[in-house]
């Protein structure tokens, strides 16, 4: 990159030198101010390299999870959930035996819970 940098640069100097000792044509001015772009975006992308080197060695970060597989995975990876007990998977096979009518009617019963407290003031309770 550097190497082509100064090769443009060269060039860019050179063809100054003819425009400066000959009437210049129109045809070198726009190859002289093409070259002259290309150098200014070499030294753009240079200055960028050696403002910011650490993004480029940065690992990419991983894909997001595509399966529940690996969504389990990451949240197990992260404290977030774990692997059922013994017991709770007892209870989960309870309830997956249990007839559809009875499943509905504990459901019912959840959905229709009144409470007095709100949770805040429940928490807060427990915690005092």
């Amino acid at each position: 990159m550097q190497q082509q940098v100064q090769e443009l640069q060269n060039n860019l100097k050179e063809l100054v030198r003819e425009r400066q000792s000959s009437a210049v044509s129109p045809e070198p001015r726009r190859e002289l101010s093409e070259r002259e772009r290309a150098i200014q975006v070499l030294e753009r992308a240079k200055v960028t390299r050696e403002i910011i080197p650490a993004q480029e060695n940065k690992p990419r970060a991983a894909r997001p999870p595509k399966t529940n597989k690996e969504i389990i995975e990451l949240l197990k990876s992260k404290g977030l959930i774990r692997d059922l007990t013994a017991e709770e998977k007892n209870w989960a096979e309870e309830w997956r035996a249990l007839p559809e009518e009875e499943k509905e009617k504990v459901n019912r019963a959840l959905r229709n819970i009144h409470l007095d407290q709100t949770v805040a003031e429940l928490i807060a309770e427990v915690r005092s």
